[in-house]
């Protein structure tokens, strides 16, 4: 049995250094959890999104430890709609909880603090920098008024804008929906921005709190082609939006059918060429389109931009088409260089989410990948 074990072992370590990849560990179930929002891994807690709630559990045992956040209109309380879910974020010290109304701050033990009402329902997420804030939103801009934008601005504290930062169109125009989501993704580590610009290209700029340019990041990466079942899963993925279950409801499938006819879908030629980024412990994780079976490729990069790797993780859980594009809302996430996703597990009667977590072992570029700087 030892004997055996030792051969398994040394098996998978052999598969790793052949293939990049390591199989991930299965952590537990989530217990009290059935429609998740997003998750985050903070210190020796995780925390997920349940509707109007946060659920706080201990990280190595999955123990559900406490449980903030309600629905209601009063101090501390959130009203939330179909097509957008609670979104939150950790400090050191504080849990940021939004929904389209306002932002409401908790301590870490979960305590109220305070609450900011939005101004503007096109606000997704609101961010503290410093003495500013990060704000990701949309709106339309002159001097194409009928064409909206994904904004990501610097503003004070009493909102007025400092910088723009970066814009990515609208995914619908007129009658034209570009069906493969591509909204911005930020991250804040210790005292900078960092924004991957995917429709210019594998493109990272990187600001301080008041959005002057420190470092841009840019290289040539070969297009990956967008395949006819990745259009049809687009496409699939597309139909189930709140909006449309609601409007098929409401109006039949022959008015929903005829409003999809009406309607001209956009497919890019190839991916976006940088699907999410993360930043944690020194190191940029670059989440690109690159697939093999259920395992996806990450490129890691060091703070100035220069290639340590790359590594092979588990496919998270796909978030709705409409989430996105609303912030970093995630059935992932990378803490302390491990890699935490839940996993949706079919059981006879039922289904459960897990939590799996993977070491993220860092594995040389192979030489004909090698991008170029340019």
């Amino acid at each position: 049995m030892i004997k055996r074990n030792r051969t398994l072992t040394l098996f998978l370590v052999y598969l790793a250094m052949a293939t990049g990849m390591l199989p991930a560990e299965r952590i537990g179930i989530l217990t009290g959890v059935f429609k998740p929002g997003m998750m985050k891994v903070c210190g020796d807690e995780l925390l997920v999104v349940e509707g109007h709630r946060i659920l706080i559990y201990s990280l190595d045992e999955l123990r559900l430890k406490r449980v903030i956040g309600k629905q209601g209109e009063g101090p501390g309380e959130t009203r939330l709609d179909p097509s957008r879910t609670l979104i939150i974020a950790v400090t050191p010290h504080h849990i940021l909880a939004e929904s389209r109304y306002k932002m409401v701050v908790f301590s870490r033990q979960g305590s109220f603090i305070r609450e900011l009402r939005k101004q503007n329902f096109s606000t997704l997420q609101i961010l503290p920098v410093g003495k500013n804030y990060l704000v990701y939103h949309y709106q339309s801009v002159e001097p194409d008024r009928n064409r909206t934008f994904f904004m990501l601005t610097i503003t004070d504290h009493n909102f007025k804008p400092i910088r723009e930062l970066h814009r990515q169109k609208f995914f619908s125009f007129e009658d034209q929906v570009h069906i493969v989501p591509d909204g911005i993704n930020y991250r804040i580590h210790q005292d900078r921005i960092y924004v991957e610009k995917s429709n210019q290209g594998f493109v990272i700029d990187i600001y301080d709190f008041q959005g002057r340019p420190v470092k841009h990041i840019e290289e040539n990466h070969p297009g990956f082609p967008l395949t006819r079942r990745d259009r049809d899963n687009a496409y699939r993925d597309y139909l189930q939006i709140p909006s449309l279950q609601r409007y098929r409801k409401e109006q039949g499938e022959a008015a929903l059918k005829a409003l999809l006819d009406r309607t001209r879908f956009v497919y890019p030629e190839n991916w976006p060429p940088i699907l999410d980024i993360q930043v944690e412990s020194g190191k940029i994780y670059v989440f690109t389109p690159q697939r093999k079976e259920e395992q996806i490729r990450i490129l890691i990069l060091d703070l100035e931009g220069r290639h340590l790797g790359e590594s092979w993780v588990s496919r998270p859980c796909k978030v709705d088409f409409l989430v996105q594009m609303q912030g970093d809302k995630k059935y992932c996430d990378i803490h302390k260089g491990r890699y935490y996703h839940m996993k949706l597990v079919p059981r006879e009667n039922d289904e459960e989410w897990e939590l799996h977590a993977q070491n993220i072992e860092i594995f040389p570029l192979p030489s004909q990948s090698l991008p170029g700087d340019r």
